[in-house]
């Protein structure tokens, strides 16, 4: 059975998360409402590009390190409703198959604009919201493939469990 990170050693139905969802929010793939939260995304590219840093992992091997660490966890991601959500890696992330035999010089431009990607969204350090949105679906289902697996790798981390939260005022401690 998955103990909780938060639960401390007691059954996962006591970790307050869980309960305030009713579920372990562990493996909850990231939802449509939390990428219409700019700050979600600004804070979940400045972690994982933390993240990346702390481990020496450059942007061409992200994808391997994350998956090395899903394969070490037990769970799978589920959606809103708690049903399973398989994450199709291949599909988002490796070479078409049919760029590999053209003999063309596609597969090389394909795997450099790849990595010009995840260099982009997760391994510079930009301005706080300065460009939010996701050019297509692709682009999209790629950050909710990262961005989710780095949650759950996480998620024992309250920073993940905070990315968009921001205070509700500015104020400022006494000083």
């Amino acid at each position: 059975m998955f103990r909780c990170p938060n639960s401390q050693g007691v059954s996962p139905i006591n970790c307050f998360d869980c309960i305030m969802r009713g579920f372990c929010a562990r493996w909850l793939v990231v939802t449509d409402h939390e990428l219409q939260n700019p700050a979600f995304i600004d804070d979940a590219r400045a972690y994982t590009r933390e993240w990346m840093n702390a481990r020496g992992i450059a942007a061409s091997e992200l994808i391997d390190a994350i998956l090395v660490e899903l394969s070490k966890l037990d769970g799978n991601f589920k959606n809103e409703v708690w049903v399973t959500v398989v994450i199709n890696w291949s599909d988002l992330f490796e070479v078409p198959e049919g760029l590999l035999f053209l003999g063309t010089d596609d597969a090389p431009r394909w795997r450099s604009a790849l990595l010009d990607w995840i260099s982009w969204n997760f391994h510079e350090v930009r301005p706080e919201s300065s460009n939010s949105a996701f050019h297509g679906p692709i682009s999209k289902a790629r950050f909710i493939a990262i961005a989710s697996s780095v949650r759950a790798i996480n998620w024992g981390d309250t920073n993940v469990r905070h990315w968009g939260l921001r205070a509700a005022n500015d104020n400022e401690a006494p000083g």
